[in-house]
């Protein structure tokens, strides 16, 4: 399975209803495992930079199949990797929180990233946005 166009904006849709709620203005980036770009959106109230940060976030979990915090532990653990890994990819890589891998159904499909808020709240937007559109 791959995401769609549709699931995409969806996914954005979500994170900035949410954000709505909790007062935030953030952006959202949603990509597929190829780190390709499927949907990238900033609410009218988010800085223009958080996009390219939410973009960043979402091809990064996509590249390395995993969370952008996850990817953070591994860049403690061993920085030469992901210097390696950054200098690759052909994008801004990043270990910032809010980048998180989609699953439907058990299988890694894409990746969504949220910028703007802060790293925990970023992530809270994500995943809130994944359980209200994808399951």
């Amino acid at each position: 399975m791959s995401l769609t166009l549709a699931q995409a904006n969806a996914l954005a849709d979500s994170v900035f209803a949410e954000a709505t709620r909790l007062g935030l203005s953030v952006s959202c980036s949603v990509v597929d495992l190829a780190s390709a770009e499927l949907a990238t959106q900033r609410m009218d109230s988010a800085p223009a930079f958080t996009a390219g940060i939410a973009r960043s976030k979402a091809s990064s979990a996509a590249a390395m199949l995993r969370d952008t915090e996850e990817i953070a532990v591994l860049k403690d653990r061993v920085p030469e990797v992901i210097d390696l890994v950054a200098g690759q990819v052909g994008f801004a890589f990043t270990t910032l929180k809010g980048g998180i891998v989609i699953r439907v159904g058990g299988a890694l499909v894409g990746a969504i990233g949220v910028s703007g808020a802060s790293s925990d709240e970023d992530v809270q937007l994500a995943r809130h946005a994944v359980a209200a559109v994808l399951t």
